[in-house]
């Protein structure tokens, strides 16, 4: 090279050889990528999500149920579950009340075949009864049978 003469380098030769960096466009794609990805899994996430939700809602029910059958046992004298509104039930003692406790949000009662009360006698027996749980498009059941044993659908 002559002296007073300038080398012009374009800038990505002076880039050196081992370099770890990326390009705008190597950055950009990169994102686009992980866009595509993250929307992709968002709708199983939100029915995932839906699906835990009725889960601990069918869980909270069946935990009151157990309740009352343990408290008519334990006390000897009737306990009902009610339905109290479309995402509310209490659990008391027979002619008691008892604070309302709420299912998560977004899960609601369906239909039941008690009519809303499940009544445990001093024995700790009920009628069969099934209770209907809804959230996002999703059912399931709680069942009461004879003996007052509460089961999953």
């Amino acid at each position: 090279m002559a002296v007073g003469r300038t080398s012009r380098m374009r800038p990505a030769a002076r880039r050196p050889a081992g370099s770890t960096g990326w390009s705008l466009l190597e950055c950009l794609v990169g994102i686009g990528v992980a866009a595509i990805v993250a929307a992709a899994t968002v709708p199983g996430l939100a029915r995932s999500l839906a699906s835990v939700r009725l889960r601990t809602a069918s869980l909270a029910v069946a935990a009151a149920l157990a309740r009352g059958r343990a408290g008519a046992l334990a006390e000897g004298r009737t306990w009902e579950f009610r339905i109290v509104a479309s995402d509310a039930f209490e659990v008391a003692a027979l002619g008691s009340s008892a604070a309302r406790e709420k299912l998560p949000a977004g899960a609601e009662f369906g239909p039941a075949t008690s009519g809303g009360t499940v009544r445990f006698t001093q024995s700790g027996t009920a009628e069969n009864a099934t209770i209907a749980l809804r959230l996002a498009g999703q059912e399931t059941s709680v069942v009461i049978n004879q003996r007052g044993r509460v089961t999953l659908d």
